[in-house]
């Protein structure tokens, strides 16, 4: 008797250690809930200009607004300040780019909790923008003009989304940042714009071949990429078509196909573009070349208005592209000509006949044996 009555107290025991320990835990649990609800939802804001407000890019932009009001003729050598500028553009808006797509995920963050469906209708961020200033907070959407901005279907799925959507219209602070973040975005465009305007006047007096080749724009970025126009007329065809290239780490479950590896700067040439998607690869390696030849023609002449190099080059891929686009020939059948009776043979000849004469021909023993 006194056996069980200790088993049991030390079973009793037990339990109650276990109930204190369950008690324990569910007073900490609440206790960090009344602690995180009673702190204030700190949201960290990151700042909408990080790019424009830097000393360099206002500083670039400056030197360009300058240099634009400008006519003089540039020279491409590495004292020359304004061809500096030209060399640094590039980078500048790979940066305005990386800019850009920063805010504009910024923006689809905040204006989701008012459309959340905006984003898969209106895939382009300036257009995205351009569409959160005229909507704002306004549920109708047919009181919204949006033709202007994307082409009537568009507006037409927007609107009827727009009317059935989830979302609510957002607080006065959080739309004015979505505002700003519109503004920023727009603003990084029309520098992009005004850059490459000023790259496009230049680029003729530059390179003049190598921009009646592929284009002012790219030849701006190859330019900017190589570190000038010495830089890139050293560099060999084979190296040039994955000038530019950018190494995609993330592939978002894609394979390695879906990244064009040996694609670079020079594969949206419109010479490039202008062919066949299976072709391309081919005009690619022909347009690398000739660019390569109109950079070094640029690089060393002294010329800087003659560009029939260029334009013979042109009218050479061209027509190297009409060449491989054409179907090809069907195989006609041809019949025999008629045998000339007069001047045929009875017997033929050949490596054929011979074989079969060697067949049936008398051995060695048997034509002794007739003798």
């Amino acid at each position: 008797m006194t056996a069980l009555t200790l088993a049991d107290s030390f079973l009793n025991d037990l339990d109650e250690l276990e109930e204190e320990e369950s008690v324990d835990k569910d007073s900490k649990v609440a206790d960090r809930e009344e602690e995180l609800c009673s702190k204030p939802s700190v949201v960290l804001e990151e700042r909408v200009s990080l790019l424009r407000e830097s000393e360099r890019y206002c500083q670039h932009m400056r030197s360009i607004l300058n240099f634009m009001s400008r006519t003089n003729d540039v020279v491409a050598e590495e004292g020359n300040k304004e061809y500096e500028i030209i060399v640094e553009s590039n980078e500048v808006l790979s940066k305005i780019d990386e800019e850009s797509n920063r805010v504009h995920r910024l923006l689809v963050e905040k204006y989701s909790h008012k459309f959340p469906e905006l984003e898969t209708l209106v895939p382009e961020k300036l257009d995205y923008a351009k569409v959160v200033l005229r909507i704002r907070n306004q549920m109708d959407m047919t009181q919204i003009e949006l033709n202007d901005i994307l082409p009537p279907t568009s507006v037409m799925v927007i609107s009827v989304t727009g009317s059935t959507t989830s979302g609510a219209p957002l607080a006065h602070d959080v739309l004015q940042k979505c505002i700003d973040d519109c503004n920023e975005i727009i603003g990084l465009d029309n520098d992009r714009i005004m850059i490459l305007n000023y790259l496009e006047s230049r680029m003729a007096k530059i390179a003049p071949n190598t921009t009646e080749l592929i284009g002012a724009a790219l030849t701006a970025m190859l330019i900017g990429t190589a570190g000038g126009l010495e830089k890139l007329a050293a560099v060999p065809a084979c190296n040039l078509t994955c000038l530019g290239q950018h190494k995609y780490r993330d592939l978002a479950g894609f394979g390695n196909q879906a990244i064009m590896p040996h694609t670079g700067i020079l594969y949206y040439a419109d010479l490039v573009q202008a062919a066949p998607p299976p072709l391309r690869r081919k005009i690619l390696k022909i347009v690398a070349a000739k660019t390569t030849l109109c950079a070094r023609v640029d690089a060393h002449s002294n010329s800087l208005t003659d560009t029939s190099a260029a334009q013979a080059m042109v009218q050479e891929i061209k027509s190297k592209i009409e060449l491989l686009c054409a179907p090809q020939k069907a195989q006609q059948v041809k019949a025999l000509p008629a045998p000339d009776i007069a001047t045929s043979k009875s017997k033929r000849g050949g490596k054929r006949v011979r074989k079969a004469k060697d067949k049936l021909r008398i051995t060695e023993l048997r034509g002794l044996a007739n003798k």
